[in-house]
């Protein structure tokens, strides 16, 4: 199985790094599309391999992309999906490598849909979009009957994850703008966290999960993104398989299975 791998994701690290530097008003919004409630058991969904942006970032803030790495997190990724199909009553269906190319353009499309929910649905409450009156209401569009009648499937997984890790020097010039900080603010009594944040942005990660409709193309459940639901634990080293299945735990918590 081929990894997909893209750095189009610049504009998502980003959005990342703006929620991370400036906080989120956040109020729980549905996972779930209106009257979509679970999968019925025994559904057919196509296993997508996750689209990965895998990469260090160095002193000079330059991306050096890490295909091996991406492999080792894809292969963890899709082992731990498929041991749990029988636990969620579901049957994966996984597609050829060659198969898979011939959707890269839906993989993609829906990376920029998932990143607008990301943004507009589960974001600050300012970027909410009124017309969608706070309901998960989205598509990747009539593109993806292509996918149902290639497999037969009713339902497609797709993944997207992002994780770009600092370098053995950018991580100990961080470890020394956290300390700082942290001296600072015992000595001043002020507040440690812009330093904090500074550490944090340097190692930007996420992901998220999106359930999509075959037939009508609709996405019928949204994984909370990663970076939010983990904010009090920190960043996931997906490259360990225990870890990447703790990860997997937490984007799954509300999966309606």
């Amino acid at each position: 199985m081929d990894v997909l791998v893209h750095f189009r994701g610049a504009r998502a690290a980003l959005l990342i790094a703006a929620f991370f530097l400036c906080g989120a008003s956040w109020a729980q919004p549905s996972t779930l599309a209106p009257g979509f409630d679970r999968l019925p058991p025994g559904a057919r969904v196509v296993l997508l391999t996750p689209n990965l942006a895998i990469a260090e970032v160095d002193m000079d803030n330059v991306l050096t992309p890490q295909p091996e790495w991406a492999r080792t997190i894809a292969g963890h990724f899709r082992q731990l999906y498929l041991a749990r199909g029988s636990t969620w009553k579901i049957q994966f269906v996984e597609l050829a490598s060659q198969d898979e190319a011939a959707f890269a353009d839906l993989q993609r499309l829906n990376e920029a849909v998932g990143a607008a929910i990301e943004w507009h649905h589960f974001g600050d409450r300012k970027q909410r979009l009124t017309a969608k009156k706070g309901e998960l209401d989205w598509s990747i569009g009539q593109s993806a009957a292509a996918l149902k009648q290639r497999t037969g499937a009713d339902y497609a997984l797709f993944t997207v994850v992002l994780d770009f890790r600092p370098t053995d020097a950018r991580e100990l010039v961080q470890s020394s703008i956290a300390l700082i900080s942290l001296g600072a603010a015992a000595k001043t009594g002020a507040s440690p966290a812009y330093g904090m944040r500074l550490a944090i942005a340097g190692r930007l990660q996420n992901a998220r999960v999106t359930l999509v409709e075959l037939n009508t193309g609709r996405i019928v459940w949204a994984s909370f993104p990663l970076w939010w639901s983990s904010r009090q634990r920190g960043t996931y080293d997906f490259r360990e398989r225990d870890q990447a299945e703790e990860a997997i735990d937490v984007l799954f918590r509300e999966f309606p299975r």
